[in-house]
């Protein structure tokens, strides 16, 4: 059963992190074949149940298929062995509770012809001790490409089965009930040749906990921080409630001149079960992270939203007590038709003025209409900001018939207005410069228009 997404990612990412610094139980299994130890023994007494060509000619390296050099072509084909260790392992803890488990082992594999690898060989966990089918089916699964018994198998794949998509001829894969692979990618990736006879390292391990497996390989021995392959798995949905496994390897070839050799060396296994007081703070810690995560984005959004509609006075002038109305966007935005470019009076340094008529357009609100002039301030105008200021601060005090009415400003979505009376003759500067007015001022009544704005 898996958890939420977000407190699964960060509990995956803290196991993993806990794992790196080696925070395990004891192992309830452990043991290690292929050394001068513990060397494979191939036998009926031995510490493994071999099948199909698998043997132990040499205890230090376990062979899947015969290792004989010299032989025809005909000798090599549908050859495959299989190799579990001798003993079931238990997976399931007194408890019922599924363990976790961790190998690794160095594997080879040399193609008998350069450039002609044959199908590639797996590491398995099966519910019993059953050989499958060779060719692609690794020894392990029927000729159809069907399990025989539960199966999980990690496969080294060096033969390109197009027909059940595999995505190259040099790949690692997870399979489950068949042979498609479950997820898979290209070991040339991290430039490792699987059929290139070198050495390779390779790691397997699963957190029961996480339900999470993870394989890597390498060809020099050092374990990587950085997993090659994942796939989120509960065991308990692959073998049966009773938790009873075999392990192993095994490996195969078809009905071509392809043929590969494949050697295991160094195999060591363990099962363990994870600490789950760990699992428990690191949800804990991945739930209140969430939780922060989502209080900030909350406040951020508040702030935002308040900021779209609080009123915006720079300086001094939100100290002030002002005379005049503070108007609301959407008033404006009514009032100059959302600020159609056909109301626009004109432009300046402080930003663009429109006609606007506040208490209705239509016919019927022709007594309560008042129109007015909308100066909005341009974005990112200083010279802008400062005289909205000016004008804000001192003619909002003004109270004068020959000097045009401040009715109030607007500060909200991050906007700066200021509204007038309307002049529907237009400014001074009109009656002066425009020479299509008629009639325009003569210099003998110029002087006289001082005089009167005076008095």
């Amino acid at each position: 059963m898996f958890r939420s997404r977000p407190v699964y990612f960060f509990t995956v990412v803290l196991l993993v992190a806990i794992d790196g610094l080696g925070c395990h139980v004891l192992a309830t299994l452990n043991f290690t074949l292929g050394t001068l130890d513990t060397p494979f023994q191939c036998n009926v007494e031995g510490n493994l149940w071999c099948a199909g060509n698998a043997s132990t000619s040499s205890g230090e390296t376990l062979h899947l298929i015969p290792d004989e050099r010299n032989q025809s072509q005909e000798f090599y084909f549908n050859t495959m062995g299989m190799a579990l260790f001798s003993s079931p392992v238990d997976m399931v803890d007194a408890k019922g509770r599924w363990m976790s488990f961790s190998t690794h082992f160095i594997f080879e594999i040399e193609s008998r012809f350069l450039g002609f690898p044959g199908d590639g060989m797996a590491f398995v966990m099966l519910s019993e001790q059953v050989e499958g089918s060779p060719g692609g089916s690794f020894g392990i699964y029927n000729k159809h490409g069907w399990q025989v018994v539960q199966t999980l198998a990690i496969e080294f794949d060096t033969f390109q089965n197009t027909e059940i998509d595999d995505r190259s001829r040099n790949h690692v894969g997870v399979d489950l009930e068949t042979i498609r692979s479950k997820v898979s990618r290209d070991a040339q990736e991290v430039d490792i040749d699987l059929a290139g006879d070198r050495t390779i390292n390779a790691w397997i391990d699963y957190h029961a906990v996480s339900e999470l497996l993870e394989v890597r390989i390498d060809l020099h021995g050092t374990k990587p921080k950085e997993s090659f392959l994942t796939y989120p798995l509960a065991l308990s949905d692959v073998f049966p409630e009773s938790g009873t496994v075999y392990v192993g390897f095994s490996g195969s070839n078809g009905y071509y001149t392809c043929h590969n050799f494949y050697s295991i060396q160094d195999w060591n296994f363990q099962v363990f079960p994870e600490n789950r007081s760990i699992l428990y703070l690191v949800e804990i810690i991945g739930g209140i992270f969430i939780l922060i995560v989502i209080i900030v984005v909350l406040i951020c959004g508040r702030l935002h939203r308040r900021s779209l509609y609080t009123p915006l006075l720079p300086g001094d002038v939100e100290r002030e007590e002002l005379s005049c109305r503070r108007f609301s966007y959407k008033e404006l935005v009514v009032a100059t038709n959302h600020f159609d470019q056909s109301q626009k009076l004109g432009e300046g340094g402080f930003g663009s003025v429109y006609r606007g008529v506040l208490g209705g357009r239509s016919k019927s609100d022709s007594g309560s209409r008042q129109w007015v002039a909308v100066k909005k301030l341009k974005e990112n105008s200083s010279q802008g900001k400062n005289e909205f200021q000016a004008e804000l601060s001192i003619i909002s005090k003004l109270q004068h018939r020959h000097i045009v009415r401040l009715l109030g400003w607007c500060g909200e979505k991050q906007e700066l207005m200021l509204v007038y009376d309307l002049m529907p003759n237009g400014g001074l500067d009109k009656a002066l410069f425009n020479s299509k007015l008629d009639p325009v001022l003569s210099w003998k009544q110029r002087p006289n228009v001082g005089y009167r704005a005076d008095g």
